[in-house]
């Protein structure tokens, strides 16, 4: 079986979606993006993480959207965008865009547990739910 084939079942028995609006929003995003050619398990983890709330869904989904019309295959890209978001948020959402940054340019590698240390208490579920998923899907 594919990582793709494993992927829900494996972050399901993890736990880390915090809410059922959060999974649905990820099965959205995975049905979609699952036959891009972009598509790695750093955009599954930026995924997992942007499937938490209805705003950031619709960027990241609009962004990937764009990605496949532009036939986009260097991760570079993506990278970018999160860069630009990051310019014009507050500190919990740059650091949210740098945790995205880090799933798509350090592939295969979970971000040390320090990092939720860097966002209000607020925060630690998202992230502690977005580095569990990435260590799940390192795994695979």
């Amino acid at each position: 079986m594919s990582w793709e084939e494993k992927c829900i079942p494996a972050l399901l028995d993890q736990r880390v979606f915090l809410s059922p609006q959060h999974f649905s929003r990820f099965e959205t995003a995975f049905s979609f993006l699952r036959h891009q050619y972009f598509f790695t398990k750093g955009v599954c983890k930026c995924a997992v993480l942007a499937a938490w709330d209805p705003k950031h869904f619709k960027i990241f989904m609009d962004s990937m959207h764009a990605t496949a019309e532009r036939r986009d295959r260097d991760p570079s890209v993506m990278i970018n965008m999160a860069r630009e978001y990051a310019q014009h948020a507050d500190n919990n959402l740059r650091l949210f865009a740098t945790l995205y940054m880090d799933f798509l340019s350090q592939p295969g590698q979970t971000p040390s547990e320090n990092v939720i240390l860097k966002f209000s208490k607020n925060w630690v579920p998202l992230i502690d739910s977005a580095i569990t998923a990435s260590l799940v899907l390192d795994n695979l």
